[in-house]
Formats: C-alpha cells, structure tokens, sequence
C-alpha cells in the first residue's frame, strides 16, 4: 500500500467522506465552496445585495464617459431592465436600439487618435 499523510482528503476529489472511504457521493456535483457543505477552505461564493451595488449619480457620473449625457444616467438608476441593456451594449447598432427603446439620445463613443 501506498504511504499517505493522515487526515487528508486523497482520494476524495469527488466528495466523500473520509470515515467511509468506500462510500460514492450521492447527487449533482456542486462546484468547490458551494453546495449544501462547501468546503471550509474555498472562498465564499460573491452574492450582492442591493445595497452593495448602489451609487449616487455623482459616482456614476464619474464612472461613464462623457458621451452617456446626464438624461441616460437617471433612465439606468431608475430602471434595472435599462440599467442591463446599457451594459451589454456593444455596437452602433446596440445603441440605436437602447435609443429608441427608450426614447434617449445615447452617442457611440468617438475614438481618439
């Protein structure tokens, strides 16, 4: 038999326990530190709360470049489902559906060379 420290997890990367080392985990795998028993040792799984994630219109002033003019900065404040949109814009084309979808007037951002 192979020589291996006490205490540890070898052989248990599936699950497991090590008391009943012959034991087959049971159920969906879950990814490292979530689950019904994360592990101790992995980090937390990151979850926002609301009040994490809010800003004034000054901080999101400062965040977004001058393009985004001060109309489209109260539309994503007050709406979540604009505040989603905004942020998986991509292309001209993206904008002036976020334009007419919510009747603003957001510019694509000029490059500079």
């Amino acid at each position: 038999p192979e020589f291996k420290a006490k205490g540890g997890r070898v052989g248990l990367a599936r699950g497991g326990d090590p008391e009943f080392p012959d034991a087959t985990p049971v159920g969906p795998p879950f990814e490292p530190g979530s689950g019904p028993d994360p592990d101790p040792g992995s980090p937390p799984i990151m979850q926002a709360s609301p009040q994490d994630i809010e800003m004034t219109f000054a901080e999101l002033r400062r965040r977004l470049p001058p393009e985004v003019n001060d109309g489209v900065i109260k539309l994503i404040m007050s709406s979540e489902q604009a505040m989603i949109d905004f942020a998986q814009l991509m292309t001209p084309d993206d904008i002036a559906t976020f334009n007419e979808k919510y009747n603003v007037d957001l510019q694509y951002p000029t490059q500079v060379a």
